[in-house]
């Protein structure tokens, strides 16, 4: 056995279960210490996670890295308002007692959720426009552009047309693309002004 982390109780658990998804063995340990706390150094009262072969140390820490990588990525955690218990950024009911989190952190999350969404479109629409410009719909068989992202993608013939324009719209729209590429934008906004905009425009939208 060998120590891998020191983190509170529901951190340590989800490390554990990443660990077994990536199939190395690994335990908690150390849960009952916490009611020392006072009387031992705070990082002894932790829980422990532990890996069972050393010969996962590396994959271990990779997998790591990646779990302190997303908690940084999705925010602090929230605090349960029935039973006042830590619940990690994502949890939409409290992992102890069941009851839905407050108000705020739900609003909090859908409006940091509806960023992504737009920062993930923006690079769709990045990838789009390269996609059509090196025609790499052109099969001998395939119409167009359009037509390839309503077979591949499943994306209504009219929705895909306008997704086209967009996309390569914004090749010449650098200042909407970078505000769309850091979530700033939603995709009917940015639609709606690749009809108008101009690169001498677009900044006083």
């Amino acid at each position: 056995m060998e120590l891998l982390a020191r983190l509170d109780r529901v951190q340590a658990h989800l490390l554990r279960d990443a660990l077994a998804r990536h199939g190395i063995d690994a335990h908690v340990l150390n849960l009952h210490v916490q009611g020392a706390v006072g009387e031992l150094p705070p990082e002894a009262a932790l829980p422990q996670v532990w890996i069972a072969d050393a010969r996962d140390r590396e994959r271990a820490r990779a997998v790591l890295a990646t779990h302190e990588a997303e908690r940084r990525r999705t925010g602090p955690p929230s605090f349960c308002g029935g039973c006042g218990e830590e619940n990690p950024a994502g949890f939409e009911l409290c992992w102890r007692c069941g009851k839905a989190l407050p108000l705020p952190d739900l609003e909090a999350r859908l409006t940091e959720l509806a960023g992504h969404l737009n920062a993930a479109t923006h690079r769709f629409l990045v990838l789009l426009a390269e996609f059509d410009r090196r025609e790499g719909w052109a099969d001998g068989a395939t119409c167009s552009c359009a037509h390839w992202l309503g077979w591949k993608c499943g994306i209504d013939l009219g929705a895909a047309r306008e997704k086209v324009r967009v996309a390569r719209a914004l090749e010449a729209l650098p200042a909407i693309s970078a505000a769309m590429g850091r979530g700033e934008l939603s995709y009917s906004k940015v639609r709606a002004l690749t009809r108008v905009a101009t690169q001498d425009t677009e900044d006083t939208r």
